[in-house]
């Protein structure tokens, strides 16, 4: 989440040398000696003007401070403040080698989705949790190998209402066996291993708090709720969630799909209508 961030508030350079930084600390000590981090860079084959440029800008934004030849780097909550990150997020693996690459963008959206763990999203709700938009989201995953898996949700709509359903509340709607009305729902998208994978859960969520800490007001308005569910557990949890919530009621989502068969190829949900009263 804090490289895609950075890529919308173009911060790039930034943020990626305090990530090879951060790396070359894996005992979380939070410094690190410059003259390792230049070497490490030279290795990557990083030109020395950009080496500059990186670490110039991460100097200035204040993501590490500078101490008789050692770099002091601030906390994952703190940097995500800094890059205008609202959710720090679970980490993701990427090689070191494909983050100075050309098409390292296309590593960070990928490390994006391989931590999603095969919830379907759509691409819209993608641009609002990244920043990313649409179009932009599939140019950069065709430059990385993936494959997809297509959900759809039983409703208790008639076939008549199809065309109003998809000018109100957009979305693919139609007619599969028995005259049922059946609704597209976003794709998952699975990356392999080799180019990306999640890492094991960290202190994202200490890191989250202390974030939401730092700017409050601007991380309530940006929760999201969960739509997809596998268990009627998480369906009560989710509606729970929904009733406390202080928003408007046009504000909240009106459906919620309850796993009920996962194929070989797709996956099919039960729709699960919210109502008016919340």
């Amino acid at each position: 989440m804090l490289g895609l961030a950075s890529i919308s508030s173009h911060r790039t350079g930034a943020w990626r040398a305090w990530t090879i930084a951060r790396d070359l600390d894996p005992q979380g000590c939070g410094q690190v000696g410059k003259r390792h981090l230049l070497n490490r860079l030279n290795e990557l084959q990083v030109s020395h003007r950009q080496v500059r440029r990186w670490l110039t800008a991460a100097h200035r934004l204040g993501l590490w401070t500078e101490k008789q030849g050692r770099l002091y780097l601030v906390s994952l909550a703190k940097a995500a403040y800094k890059l205008g990150a609202l959710q720090v997020g679970q980490a993701a693996m990427i090689d070191q080698s494909a983050l100075v690459s050309k098409n390292w963008r296309a590593f960070v959206w990928a490390g994006f989705i391989a931590t999603l763990h095969d919830r379907p999203i759509s691409q819209a709700k993608k641009w609002d949790l990244t920043g990313i938009d649409p179009r932009t989201q599939r140019n950069y995953q065709k430059q990385f190998e993936s494959n997809r898996r297509g959900n759809y949700a039983q409703t208790d709509l008639k076939p008549k209402h199809i065309g109003g359903m998809m000018e109100t509340e957009g979305g693919a709607y139609f007619v599969g066996h028995n005259h049922q009305v059946i609704r597209r729902l976003p794709d998952i998208v699975n990356v392999p291993d080799t180019v990306s994978k999640a890492a094991p859960k960290g202190r994202s969520r200490k890191a989250q708090k202390l974030l939401n800490s730092l700017f409050y007001e601007e991380q309530r308005n940006e929760q999201f709720f969960r739509l997809f569910c596998e268990t009627p557990k998480q369906v009560t949890a989710v509606e729970r969630q929904i009733s406390r919530d202080d928003r408007f009621p046009w504000e909240k989502p009106r459906e919620l799909y309850q796993l009920k068969y996962a194929g070989r190829a797709n996956n099919l949900y039960t729709t699960i209508s919210m109502g008016a009263v919340l």
